[in-house]
C-alpha cells in the first residue's frame, strides 16, 4: 500500500484520492472502496485496520464494477487469478490453517504481525487477498 501502514490515519488514505464508496458500519469503522483499482481499506477508531485486494471473480465482490488488480509479495510472486495454491506455498511455506471446502479454499499466514489471507475459488483460482494486524492476545 506504498507508504501506507496498519495503524496510519484516517487522513492519510488522501493519497488514493477518492474513493468510488465509502460506508460507515459504525462511529467506530467504515470502509473505503476503491473498485477502479482493485483494493478496499477498512478503517478502526481512524486508523487503517484491513486491506482487500481483489484479484479475480466472486460472488461477494463489495462491487459489480471491481477492477482486478495484481498485487506483487515481498517474496516477488505476482497475485493473478491464476496463482495457484501450490505457488502460494512455494513461495510463502506452509499456512497457519487451511479452510477447505467445496466453494473455497482461505490459506491462512501469520508473517510476524501480519495476518494474510488467500481466497481460492472452489476450481482453485484466487480470488481474494485480506491482509490485516495479527491480534495478539
Amino acid at each position: 500500500m506504498g507508504e501506507l501502514r496498519f495503524g496510519s490515519l484516517f487522513d492519510q488514505a488522501q493519497v488514493f484520492g477518492r474513493p468510488e464508496s465509502f460506508r460507515r458500519h459504525s462511529e467506530q469503522y467504515c470502509e473505503l472502496l476503491y473498485s477502479a483499482a482493485g483494493f478496499q481499506i477498512d478503517y478502526e477508531q481512524g486508523k487503517l485496520a484491513y486491506v482487500a485486494y481483489f484479484i479475480g471473480p466472486d460472488t461477494h465482490l463489495p462491487a459489480e464494477q471491481v477492477v482486478f488488480c495484481t498485487p506483487k509479495l515481498s517474496s516477488g510472486l505476482l497475485l493473478t487469478r491464476s496463482t495457484s495454491e501450490q505457488e502460494l506455498t512455494a513461495s510463502l511455506g506452509k499456512p497457519a490453517s487451511v479452510d477447505r471446502d467445496s466453494d473455497e479454499t482461505v490459506l491462512c499466514y501469520k508473517c510476524g504481525m501480519l495476518t494474510l489471507e488467500f481466497e481460492l475459488s472452489g476450481a482453485g483460482e484466487l480470488k481474494r487477498l485480506n491482509a490485516y494486524p495479527t491480534k495478539t492476545a
